[in-house]
């Protein structure tokens, strides 16, 4: 039986048109909050990024019950192997019940970039 995975959004992938392009479907979608990391618009790549931050949180949503392989098309979408962002391990806080699961965040990555 293949894994299931929950990816907390806080940016373009909280549209369900967006999700729906990348994956091919738009899976449940809960508004949530994950503690400890903070929202920051970056200029580097001119998208909103995340970092860890103690005191803070982010709203966004999450996406449930995603597949290897849709975790995999999200990555792509994300730029993960050229290091735009990281894929990282979170707990988020489904805001309609309190229930916390297991989830991924992207989080700002190690590249770089030099504008001209």
């Amino acid at each position: 039986m293949e894994k299931s995975y929950n990816l907390f959004s806080y940016g373009t992938l909280m549209e369900e048109a967006c999700v729906k392009e990348v994956i091919g479907r738009v899976p449940e979608m809960k508004p949530a909050l994950v503690e400890g990391f903070h929202r920051f618009f970056d200029t580097d790549i001119g998208y909103y990024s995340a970092r860890m931050e103690t005191g803070v949180s982010i709203e966004g949503v999450l996406l449930m019950g995603l597949s290897d392989n849709e975790i995999n098309s999200l990555d792509e979408y994300e730029g993960v192997r050229y290091g735009i962002y990281e894929r990282a391990g979170v707990k988020a806080r489904i805001v309609e019940n309190g229930m916390v699961v297991d989830a991924f965040i992207y989080v700002k990555g190690k590249k770089r970039f030099i504008r001209h």
